[in-house]
């Protein structure tokens, strides 16, 4: 078992790697289509916005992901055992609903960009039914799912005695600003910083924290 906890270990080193590609990839935020299509267009077909989405957006999810695993492991034989794995299921879940949203910004969008740019009549109206109710209840839903997940599991951080508990309210923080930043300019980059400290805090220095649990063979530990 002490082989998977190792595995565990390495993988919570994507939770700073996925605030790293968050920041560049959410620096800037593309102009409203309803009032200026015309530097939408020109926003959607830059190389940047394209790499930004499947680097940092789809990319950054999926190394999220693998890091909640890692961290979820760690967490199951800790005494927030039962809290951590809730938690980091209803993070998952939200992670893979986002999945969808963003390939539709990283692939849709360009195209639509490039119709536009090219005189075609009813881009605008094709952006709006790309970006019809379905994919706002869906984009909407699966990052207030996000959010509470990545928001509750923070706090089992903070509270597991096994890494420092600042590392935990950072992730914990970094939940509501990478989630539901796209409502404030600016709350993801710093969301996504909030998640590189705080995953730092967690890969390395978690192993070395004073207050870290005697290592034991791997089992799930009382909960709370």
């Amino acid at each position: 078992m002490e082989t998977l906890e190792r595995w565990a270990r390495r993988l919570t080193w994507l939770l700073p790697v996925w605030g790293a590609v968050t920041i560049p990839a959410t620096l800037t935020q593309q102009p409203d289509p309803d009032t200026d299509f015309a530097a939408y267009a020109d926003y959607v077909t830059t190389t940047r916005f394209l790499v930004g989405h499947l680097v940092g957006s789809i990319g950054g999810t999926v190394l999220g992901i693998l890091g909640i695993v890692g961290l979820a492991v760690i967490l199951a034989r800790t005494r927030v055992a039962r809290a951590a794995l809730a938690a980091a299921t209803v993070a998952i879940v939200g992670s893979g609903l986002l999945l969808p949203v963003f390939g539709v910004a990283a692939f849709a969008q360009p195209a639509i960009g490039n119709a536009a740019q090219a005189g075609l009549a009813g881009a605008q109206q094709i952006d709006s039914d790309v970006y019809g109710p379905m994919t706002i209840a869906v984009g909407v839903s699966a990052a207030f799912v996000f959010t509470v997940g990545l928001a509750w599991l923070g706090i089992a951080v903070a509270r597991s005695g096994h890494f420092p508990r600042w590392s935990g309210w950072l992730l914990s923080l970094a939940g509501p600003f990478i989630g539901l930043g796209f409502l404030v300019e600016l709350a993801q980059p710093i969301g996504g910083l909030f998640l590189l400290v705080g995953g730092l805090g967690i890969a390395w220095l978690g192993p070395r924290a004073g207050n870290r649990q005697p290592s034991t063979p791997f089992q799930p530990a009382r909960t709370e």
